[in-house]
């Protein structure tokens, strides 16, 4: 009988596993997909950009562009990136988005490109027609030879690395754009302190953080040398559930974790979940972070904290925290942000007032609440701003005025308030 049971308990693991790599690979299918259909979007509004001869039908053109640039960066972000020379692509989507909203939204006073923006424009119109032709070559081997990312995150399928090897021969983006690309994880590297820990530290830092003392490793990786910054990449097993987390060398840091099992009814509110996902904030060390947001989406909440200091919320530097509203148990969270974009206090005092800013609104929003807070914009600028909560037509924005000079920089809709579930 013993055996028969650990016969069960086997084939229950290997299905467990299975059913965490098909989800896995169903999902790095849908982000290559999606890019290619981004990058399709792409070239052919950079195409309507390089031919508008004015600003009015440049601006409009552009906003498009550092959107769907935007979008695709996402979805790139989305495959195992550890695992493929993605960094070209990722600095020229950056260049690109960059670009379109330095002359989209910032530069609106000026009424013409210069001849140095227009050559800039159609160097990325060019390059977006030859990462156009790769991607389409590279979906059609992927559809047509069933190619799997999960093989090419592990290394043993070469022909998916080899067509973003291909990508990064024809973009040829220069150092300096890849210095843009690699700045995430440099300056994660900048702000780690602390002491190194071993990989059997990490794993009891993970169980600690998580409270499940029950969590064993099945396996334990080092990140590629890739990355400015080593950690641990640890798959974790309980009760047939997995478990997969990094947590840094220096320190013991926490980045990311997910958990990969089914979230089952409601059972739990959104609040209950909210004092689950703080008292977790707590225990990981995150300092002076408040909630911000919360938001339920299907079976799950999700909480996003920022540090508040002096009143000011700094809001490039956020966690944010799944939990499942089920057991009212965390399932996911990430940190990067925190650790990449940590700072002191930003020293640069508001040269409006509230009334002044508010101003700035439309009319016909009604402002709900209002804060301090310090954001980095698209143009990577560290800025000082009020923020706004406000609604109109049913809806509610945050909405962000640079505190000097009255420009908008952000605007984020937030959704619906969420029901409660007892």
């Amino acid at each position: 009988m013993a055996l028969i049971y650990a016969v069960i308990i086997g084939v229950q693991a290997e299905d467990a596993r299975a059913g965490m790599a098909e989800r896995a690979e169903t999902g790095y299918q849908r982000a290559f997909h999606d890019l290619a259909y981004q990058v399709d979007r792409l070239h052919d509004e950079l195409g309507t950009a390089v031919v508008s001869n004015s600003k009015d039908q440049l601006s409009p053109s552009l906003a498009r562009v550092w959107n769907i640039a935007t979008e695709a960066k996402d979805d790139l972000a989305q495959l195992p990136t550890r695992a493929l020379p993605y960094h070209d692509m990722e600095a020229y989507l950056t260049d690109v988005s960059t670009f379109a909203y330095q002359h989209a939204v910032h530069d609106q006073d000026n009424k013409e490109l210069s001849d140095e923006s227009t050559e800039a424009l159609e160097s990325y119109y060019q390059k977006s027609k030859i990462l156009q032709e790769d991607l389409r070559s590279m979906q059609s081997e992927v559809l047509q030879s069933e190619l799997h990312f999960l093989n090419a995150a592990e290394e043993t399928d070469e022909e998916i690395s080899g067509g973003f090897k291909n990508i990064h021969q024809h973009l040829q983006v220069d150092e300096s754009e890849k210095q843009v690309a690699g700045a995430l994880d440099e300056e994660i590297s900048k702000h780690l302190t602390g002491e190194e820990v071993t990989d059997r530290e990490a794993v009891k830092i993970a169980r600690k953080l998580l409270q499940r003392d029950e969590l064993r490793p099945q396996s334990i990786e080092e990140t590629m040398d890739g990355l400015a910054y080593s950690a641990y990449s640890l798959t974790l097993e309980e009760d047939g559930g997995t478990i997969m987390m990094d947590v840094t060398k220096v320190g013991g840091h926490p980045l990311w974790m997910i958990d990969q099992r089914e979230i089952g009814e409601t059972s739990f509110s959104l609040h209950e979940g909210q004092k689950t996902a703080s008292e977790f904030a707590q225990r990981a060390g995150f300092k002076d972070v408040e909630v911000v947001a919360s938001n339920q989406y299907e079976n799950k909440g999700y909480y996003t904290f920022v540090p508040v200091r002096d009143d000011v919320r700094y809001y490039d530097e956020q966690v944010v925290v799944e939990v499942g509203l089920d057991t009212n148990e965390l399932v996911a969270f990430e940190a990067l942000p925190y650790y990449a974009h940590a700072k002191e206090a930003v020293d640069v005092k508001p040269v409006l007032s509230e009334a002044e800013a508010v101003k700035k609104l439309q009319p016909n929003v009604e402002v709900r609440e209002t804060n301090e807070a310090v954001i980095e914009n698209e143009l990577g600028e560290v800025v000082r701003c009020y923020e706004f909560i406000v609604t109109s037509n049913g809806e509610t924005y945050r909405m962000f005025i640079n505190a000097e000079t009255g420009q908008e920089e952000r605007v984020e809709m937030m959704g619906k308030p969420d029901p409660i579930y007892k």
